[in-house]
């Protein structure tokens, strides 16, 4: 019998538990919230004590939404601070795969269908290139996925902390604005939840105490001028970081916007004004507009991403 496999996608808002089963299904699909648990090992346990005795997993692979250096993870945007190995030590696992948030949902971009991530205008992708994921959430996160001899692989990154670039004057004057009250601006400071709400402060320069998803949904019923305008600024400044990112790694296998602040933004989000600082990179517009984009729509991409890279580890072990 094949070991029982965890499948943990640790968010810093909402942690997604299931066990994986053959062919990439997963089972008994569990969302606890982040911060309800002072650390993952609390939550797994939780997890795995709600777990029929005969479902209880002894080895797995978890996604992450921090940085993996040397085996410790801290996470930025949440309390959490952890070792891979004392992880494992207090599951009691045989074996512990852990991958970048991101890496994991990169690894998801193998089983996608058209309809699950419908195109921002036009382009095709070049079989066996390069793809990214980037995905704005409760921050920015960004992988690659690559095809190598012996299989599709993915690198990881932290792209999403580069210092945000502006296009044109407009968003320079917006980037000013959010310097002057955060000092470095990163990808991530705009282009991410707390990314709007920031962006929306940077338009009147003054602070809000609106929520992302209050700031989205005035946007999507234009009730409200400046979460248009917010709407319409996370927009370009994402199309213009997806074609630097999409220059940078040669992505012609496509770039698709995975996370919940795009979907969130709905008919909010400016495709016309994405697509278009996509594609405004100068000599270089031809190339970029040959390069397809796509808003992911699933909610359980990491998920499945661990289950595809667990299952290209078995393949290559056979």
């Amino acid at each position: 019998m094949p070991p029982i496999q965890l499948l943990a996608d640790l968010g810093a808002t909402n942690s997604r538990f299931a066990i994986a089963s053959p062919g990439g299904r997963t089972r008994f699909l569990r969302i606890l919230r982040a911060a309800d648990y002072a650390s993952p090992l609390a939550a797994a346990r939780h997890y795995i004590a709600e777990l029929p005795a005969s479902e209880r997993p002894t080895s797995g692979a978890i996604a992450v939404a921090a940085p993996i250096v040397a085996g410790r993870i801290r996470f930025v945007n949440l309390g959490w601070s952890f070792t891979i190995g004392s992880l494992q030590r207090g599951l009691g696992f045989s074996d512990l795969h852990v991958l970048n948030d991101l890496e994991a949902q990169a690894y998801a971009l193998l089983t996608l269908r058209r309809h699950e991530c419908p195109k921002i205008g036009k382009g095709h992708p070049v079989a066996s290139a390069p793809q990214l994921a980037i995905g704005p959430g409760t921050g920015l996160g960004m992988a690659c996925l690559i095809y190598a001899d012996s299989g599709p692989c993915v690198l990881p990154s932290e792209g999403g902390h580069q210092t945000l670039a502006a296009a044109t004057r407009e968003d320079e004057k917006l980037i000013g604005s959010l310097r002057r009250r955060y000092g470095h601006v990163s990808a991530e400071r705009a282009l991410s939840g707390p990314g709007l709400a920031a962006l929306y402060s940077a338009l009147s320069s003054k602070a809000t105490t609106l929520q992302p998803a209050e700031i989205a949904a005035r946007a999507r019923a234009r009730s409200d001028a400046r979460a248009v305008a917010t709407a319409d600024a996370f927009s370009r400044l994402l199309g213009c970081y997806c074609g630097n990112m999409a220059l940078a790694f040669s992505a012609l296998g496509g770039v698709y916007i995975v996370g919940g602040v795009v979907p969130g933004l709905g008919r909010a989000f400016n495709r016309r004004a994405f697509r278009a600082a996509f594609e405004s990179k100068g000599r270089y517009r031809d190339y970029l507009a040959r390069i397809p984009v796509a808003i992911v729509l699933r909610k359980d991409l990491g998920l499945r991403g661990l289950s595809t890279y667990l299952a290209l580890r078995g393949t290559r072990r056979g």
